[in-house]
């Protein structure tokens, strides 16, 4: 049922059953006051089945240009929390998805978020605690959720708060890494490449097309099978649900130029993968290492002619000092 509140219209469904929706969600996606490609139409239907179990949305529509949606807010709302009974609304994360931002028109964005609170507070059904996880507390959605609050006359509260790494470039990709990481540090990088040569020859791919992603995330796969998260049980491989999960999103982003896979290669066998969005950053499945590189980063530096003469004085005089350590323990036993 549609609730009118001033030009705009909300409208609450679950989330599985958002497919109608999907050219009006993606060019909200692209006009959000903050961007969130957790929430997009491609990667949250995806997770839906598996990952979104029982979680809704309310939407948010102009009531003058049909067919435009200016907010979205996914949701679960959850009986008990924290070990007590705690009827709480609370807004839609998972492990794949560490961004709980909704999707809300830079251009209407205090409107749209009142109309979200209206909504909550005139539905018996919902509950009236809020709790939005892993937001930007200095963004403009927080920003307009605070001074709603506000001017209702509500409370509000941040908990948890705790900073996280960012990529934020000017643009130049081919410098950043020089000028974020130092010289110090790019020159180790160049050294760990060379002694990777010596394994074999060394490639770098980027795959982009919705094919080669697809090929290359398979590679991503069986690299995270083989290494602790294999053994541990835990590997997407390991579950049929989370498989079709990660292969379906990829593929939808990927389709639509916003995911690919980075690979390294030595000898043309993968050892390295990450998935990145356009931008570079990763979004959906974190670099997964193989055994090869991780042996590489952990070699010491090859030994130079006076550094090895220096470390063997160094163990035959350290040798030396415990020998008289030991001899005067002795000694001083015998007189006591």
């Amino acid at each position: 049922m549609l609730a009118p509140s001033q030009t705009l219209l909300t409208e609450q469904r679950p989330l599985a059953a958002l497919a109608d929706i999907v050219e009006p969600w993606r060019r909200l996606a692209g006009t959000a006051a903050e961007p969130n490609v957790f929430y997009e139409p491609g990667f949250a239907l995806a997770a839906a089945p598996t990952l979104g179990r029982e979680v809704e949305a309310i939407l948010v529509w102009s009531a003058e240009v049909p067919g435009r949606l200016v907010g979205l807010f996914p949701f679960r709302a959850a009986a008990r929390r924290y070990g007590v009974k705690l009827p709480v609304l609370m807004g839609w994360t998972h492990p794949f998805a560490p961004l709980g931002t909704p999707l809300v028109d830079r251009d209407a964005a205090a409107a749209v978020v009142a109309s979200f609170l209206d909504h909550v507070a005139a539905d018996a059904t919902l509950p009236k605690i809020l709790l939005l996880p892993l937001l930007e507390e200095s963004g403009p959605v927080v920003q307009a959720l605070r001074a709603s609050v506000e001017r209702s006359g509500g409370a509000h509260a941040a908990f948890g708060r705790h900073q996280r790494a960012l990529l934020q470039s000017d643009g130049d990709a081919a410098h950043y890494v020089e000028r974020a990481v130092g010289k110090k540090r790019h020159k180790e990088f160049q050294r760990l490449r060379r002694r990777l040569a010596e394994s074999g020859a060394v490639a770098f791919e980027m795959a982009r097309s919705p094919a080669a992603v697809a090929a290359a995330l398979q590679d991503f796969l069986a690299l995270e099978a083989k290494g602790w998260k294999g053994a541990a049980g835990t590997a997407l491989v390991q579950s049929a649900e989370l498989r079709r999960f990660a292969e379906a999103a990829v593929d939808t982003l990927a389709r639509h130029g916003q995911a690919g896979v980075a690979r390294l290669l030595v000898d043309s066998r993968p050892i390295a993968c990450v998935d990145v969005g356009p931008t570079g950053l990763s979004r959906l499945i974190q670099p997964w290492i193989g055994s090869p590189l991780r042996r590489l980063i952990n070699l010491p530096r090859r030994p130079r002619a006076g550094r090895t003469r220096y470390r063997r004085l160094r163990r035959r005089w350290s040798g030396r000092a415990a020998l008289r350590v030991r001899a005067k323990a002795r000694r001083s036993s015998r007189h006591s």
